[in-house]
């Protein structure tokens, strides 16, 4: 009897216990189901939010307008994801946290209620709001750049042998012809008696003995830059030869050929060849060094690639999305852009030949003429002596509208003086509108390059209605270049135009975009200063040491060389920059 009262009076107990921990157990079911709910719903929407601003960030990156950059939001997070228009803020730039303010960066604000299935039995609430917030923007990814190449998808074809360039020139021809430009008939001509005379010994010793001179340069720049004959392009960026190409800064390339990426993996369309960026075949005997290194595909050998110092990160970014054109807002050249520099002037000739020949060489030849003047008749022609030796060994270019300029300098007695030189196409006696070979004297100069012969430096039509983003579509397999500059000795000065208030400023070379043809230049101790612009054009670079003050933007580059050179600018282009998710 006491047991059953004792059973009793603890299924009452039980009654009571449970009647008290019935809402703190409802509770507890509310808060696991209705509060996971909510936490798998808020991890939902923050990805919604972290990818509607990884889109918005990519617009940014392409330079899309603020409404364009919105609108890649919205449409991610309403018609991808679903939310209501009025559940989602997209705000350019973010109106909090450490990037309010900023245009490089976009802010996704998502906001909803959930409607809670247990407790809202429990409290009456019948929704929670939920926000979640997302920051995404463009940031940099490697040091400023110094080269760049811009084609992705290159054409494999023929590179021009230097031989074959330099033997084309004909030295009698050109010698011919710079006298005639030169006007020695003119100086001379007019002395009484003797000056037909003396002209006439002038020209036949001159074109007799002076290219000789002439061909021993071009023998000398053949022994220099020997091994410049690789036969077809074989990456976005090459480097062979002999040495390392140290690059105090970022080098990027858009070409998507492939090879492998950093870890030795697989990158880009193929195992290659060709290659994003490739070094000497075969042999380990040209290397890079860079701060940077990014590739849109891969390399052959990156091995071959190190950084700066041993301590720093290995330098090797492939696989990376391609960089814009650092110079697709650079105008073209003209009276109406740049009326301090550009001379609207058109030269005469317009094809200028110019040989410097060495002072004393020039010497002896008007020393040889004058011995076969009758000696009572010299005098007449003293007046004139030494004007005719400037004439044969120096020359002052001033900028102006020609069709080519070809200079050859034995010594460093041709001065281009300060401007933007205008070379609109080549005639068919001279197929190369830019030549020049020696140590040429060319401080603060430009040469705009353009295959158009009816460019107008006045408005720079039609040049200016290129579209600067089109791949110009050109047979470019029998290209010749379009300019060969090899200064080969330590006295020649070459620099870009020297104008801060000029957009030009620092250039040296800037070939018109739809130009293909390409472009072959030294670099060697710094006789050559400035930017080169050539957007799909292949620039070839024979590096013969030094540290060199270029910056470099073409198509593809390609360099030879015979020792470590290194490239440091003064001002770099702008880095490599990359989508982040920051707050």
């Amino acid at each position: 009897m006491n047991r059953n009262h004792a059973t009793k009076h603890d299924s009452g107990k039980i009654l009571v216990l449970a009647a008290i921990l019935m809402p703190v157990l409802m509770g507890i079911a509310a808060i696991i189901f209705d509060g996971g709910k909510m936490v798998v719903d808020r991890r939902d929407m923050q990805h919604v939010a972290d990818s509607a601003a990884l889109a918005a960030g990519m617009e940014i990156r392409s330079e899309k307008s603020v409404e364009e950059v919105i609108l890649a939001a919205r449409e991610f997070a309403v018609d991808y994801a679903g939310y209501a228009d009025n559940e989602v803020e997209v705000n350019v730039p973010p109106t909090e946290g450490a990037y309010s303010g900023s245009n490089n960066h976009v802010e996704v604000v998502i906001r909803r209620n959930y409607a809670p299935l247990i407790m809202v039995q429990l409290d009456g609430i019948t929704s929670w709001p939920i926000e979640v917030r997302a920051v995404a923007g463009v940031e940099p990814v490697t040091e400023g750049a110094v080269m760049v190449a811009l084609d992705p998808h290159p054409d494999t074809r023929e590179v021009p042998v230097l031989g074959a360039m330099l033997n084309d020139i004909d030295a009698v021809e050109t010698i011919t012809d710079s006298l005639q430009q030169v006007n020695v008939v003119g100086t001379v001509g007019s002395i009484p008696i003797v000056g037909n005379l003396f002209t006439s010994l002038l020209v036949s010793l001159t074109t007799e003995d002076a290219p000789t001179e002439l061909e021993g340069l071009i023998d000398y720049a053949l022994a220099t830059f020997p091994g410049f004959a690789a036969p077809a392009i074989i990456g976005g960026v090459e480097v062979e030869g002999f040495g390392v190409l140290i690059v105090d800064g970022a080098i990027h390339v858009n070409t998507e050929w492939g090879g492998k990426d950093e870890n030795g993996d697989p990158a880009g369309m193929s195992a290659g060849p060709p290659y994003g960026v490739a070094t000497m075949p075969l042999l380990a005997t040209s290397f890079i060094q860079a701060e940077d290194i990014r590739v849109v595909g891969g390399v052959d050998h990156p091995e071959r690639f190190s950084a700066m110092n041993p301590t720093d990160p290995f330098p090797l970014q492939a696989n990376r999305l391609p960089v814009p054109d650092p110079f697709a807002s650079l105008p073209t050249p003209a009276e109406s852009i740049d009326e301090d520099n550009v001379s609207t002037t058109i030269a005469n000739p317009t094809d200028l030949v110019r040989v410097a020949l060495l002072p004393a060489f020039a010497e002896d030849i008007v020393d040889q003429a004058l011995a076969l003047i009758p000696a009572a008749l010299r005098s007449l022609l003293d007046p004139v002596l030494e004007p005719v030796v400037e004439l044969l060994s120096t020359d002052n270019i001033e900028p102006g509208v020609y069709h080519s300029i070809t200079l050859i300098d034995l010594w460093g007695g041709i001065r281009l003086q300060p401007g933007i030189y205008i070379l609109r196409g080549a005639t068919n006696d001279v197929p190369r509108p830019l030549t020049i070979l020696g140590p040429v004297q060319a401080n603060g100069v430009m040469f705009y390059i353009t295959n158009s012969p009816a460019f107008a430096a006045e408005t720079g039509s039609p040049d200016v209605a290129d579209d600067p983003a089109a791949l110009p579509d050109t047979d470019i397999q029998d290209l010749l270049p379009s300019a060969v500059i090899l200064p080969l000795l330590p006295n020649a000065n070459i620099s870009g135009l020297n104008d801060s208030g000029s957009p030009f400023d620092g250039f040296l070379l800037f070939q018109r975009r739809t130009d293909r043809r390409p472009i072959v230049m030294e670099i060697c101790q710094n006789r050559v200063r400035g930017t080169i612009y050539a957007k799909w054009s292949n620039l070839l670079l024979l590096g013969c040491g030094g540290t060199n003050d270029m910056r470099l933007v073409a198509g593809t580059l390609r360099f030879v060389l015979r020792e470590d050179t290194r490239l440091t600018p003064q001002t770099r282009l702008p880095p490599a920059r990359d989508v982040l998710l920051l707050e």
